[in-house]
């Protein structure tokens, strides 16, 4: 007997042993027994036979994309970032759809290729009953996070691999997607299932918001500095405060069991207010959380309600009784009345800010934050010569460092593992004709700095793994709480930019003032 042979006939002997007289310790988890149980019991699968995960042809493939197209735009740049958060070249990160069938995946060109032999690549179908016991096979199954070391693996092909998964839920609570990670360690990795349950919420949380983008958001917290972190329960809901979605958070946080214990609520069936008084004392608090009650309890919150991400564009008034659409087409004069509000400081500030731009010199705001600088921008831009083209704003302190450059200028198809297939326009190229609105342009990394400058030097624009510049042209706005003046004197900030960037410098007041 070699050595091969002998380790799968040890490894067979494993499996049946477990399955037939139960755990006796230390032989593996209750989950991975379980997986092994279903794999010989109800899918009559030997693991003495080398089974390679079928795959599917093209246009299944592009059926599979079609039906999870929101599901994959929304997992693809948060798997980039938790790819490069992982900093392992020998791993991957994947998403599979709920039957089991990988989607997308990133990783690194030599891992992709080390691992396509097994059957693990886009297109594979990774479920139990295909592929046996496996990360993200038994996470559909179980619909729980689920932990698969090497030998824990039904097949013994697939041994040198360890797997975390968690399951991605959709707004019904049914299951979506499968996150996983797969790698070459021995060992289990607790930070991967830590991290992947945080980038599977992110996930649900920009699904939410992409099957509810006419819905007015509430963020909401027992503890108010985590009312704009992942940790913040999310309810969405419609004009008239009545509940369309939830969070995982925010139904543990109401002390509810399922989705279909708050839906079609109102809201202050839930919390002492109404829509229209969160969001109004939202805006009057400038978006810092605000204290609610518990409708039924002395539970108390602290909660923001914004408008929606269909509306972030234009201003919706709010008055006594309920809320006021704001007609789709605004005029300039109208644009300057909703950040003006009579106060004849802004006014004269708008007036200098409008009459600059219109020669094409760069306006640079400062004022601290939730003064409103980015709704003095987008009021900027639709008085503007550029007001038919697009209002592109970056925060330039939200994006990871590793992927703003991408998001500035863009990328190639193939520039890198995990890029989307056709490529992506970047920020500045969307802005093309339009305004640019850098936001907390003081937190950005120096070595973006110069590639920055050169574009507003140069008008043009070169995509990650471009050899060919494009032409854009746009108007920029920029704005900061910070001061970069004090930023370029500490080396932080390039005085070269600075100059190029202040072409006016408008400051907002404060809105005690």
């Amino acid at each position: 007997m070699s050595l091969v042979s002998g380790a799968v006939d040890a490894h067979l002997d494993r499996i049946l042993a477990v399955v037939r007289h139960g755990l006796s310790g230390g032989e593996t988890s209750e989950e991975v027994a379980r997986s092994w149980s279903r794999c010989i019991n109800d899918y009559r699968l030997d693991p003495t036979v080398v089974r390679v995960p079928p795959i599917l042809s093209g246009a299944e493939l592009r059926e599979r994309w079609s039906r999870s197209e929101d599901v994959i735009d929304c997992a693809k740049l948060e798997m980039t970032s938790l790819y490069q958060q992982l900093n392992d070249q020998d791993c991957a990160v994947v998403l599979a759809g709920a039957d089991g069938v990988i989607l997308h995946m990133v990783s690194s060109p030599v891992f992709a290729k080390d691992v396509a032999g097994l059957g693990f690549r886009v297109g594979a179908v990774w479920s139990e009953r295909e592929a046996g016991t496996n990360g993200m096979g038994t996470c559909v199954e179980v619909a729980a996070p689920v932990a698969v070391c090497r030998t824990d693996h039904f097949y013994p092909q697939y041994t040198s691999l360890t797997c975390s998964a968690v399951p991605v839920y959709d707004q019904n609570g049914a299951l979506a997607a499968v996150l996983d990670v797969t790698s070459r360690s021995k060992l289990l990795q607790q930070h991967s299932l830590v991290l992947l349950g945080m980038t599977a919420q992110q996930i649900e949380n920009r699904l939410l918001d992409a099957r509810f983008n006419d819905a007015y958001p509430i963020h909401f917290h027992s503890r108010p500095e985590f009312v704009s972190t992942l940790h913040a329960g999310k309810l969405l809901v419609d004009a008239a405060g009545v509940v369309l979605a939830a969070n995982r958070s925010a139904l543990f946080q109401l002390g509810v069991r399922t989705l279909e214990d708050v839906r079609a609520r109102r809201i202050s069936d839930l919390l002492k207010t109404s829509l229209e008084n969160l969001l109004a004392r939202s805006i009057a608090s400038s978006f810092h959380p605000v204290p609610v009650y518990g409708a039924r309890t002395s539970n108390r919150f602290f909660a923001v309600a914004q408008q929606p991400v269909s509306m972030s564009a234009r201003h919706v008034p709010v008055r006594a009784g309920g809320l006021v659409a704001a007609p789709a087409a605004q005029t300039a004069s109208a644009a300057a009345d909703e950040v003006e509000f009579g106060d004849p400081q802004i006014a004269q500030q708008l007036t200098l800010a409008r009459r600059v731009i219109a020669r094409r010199i760069p306006v640079l705001l400062h004022g601290e934050t939730g003064v409103g600088k980015e709704v003095f921008a987008q009021a900027l831009h639709r008085g503007s010569p550029y007001s038919e083209g697009s209002f592109v704003a970056v925060n330039c302190a939200s994006l990871p460092e590793s992927l703003i450059e991408s998001e500035l200028f863009g990328y190639r198809a193939g520039a890198f593992t995990g890029a989307q297939r056709g490529g992506r326009r970047g920020k500045i190229l969307q802005a093309d004709k339009g305004t640019l609105f850098l936001d907390e342009i003081g937190d950005m990394p120096l070595a973006l700095q110069a590639r920055l400058l050169r574009v507003l030097d140069s008008r043009r624009v070169t995509p990650l793994g471009a050899e060919e510049s494009v032409a854009v042209d746009f108007q920029l706005v920029s704005a900061t709480h910070r001061d970069l003046e004090e930023r370029v004197r500490a080396g932080l900030f390039r005085e070269d930019l600075y100059f190029r960037l202040n072409g006016v410098s408008i400051t907002l007041p404060p809105l005690r003032e």
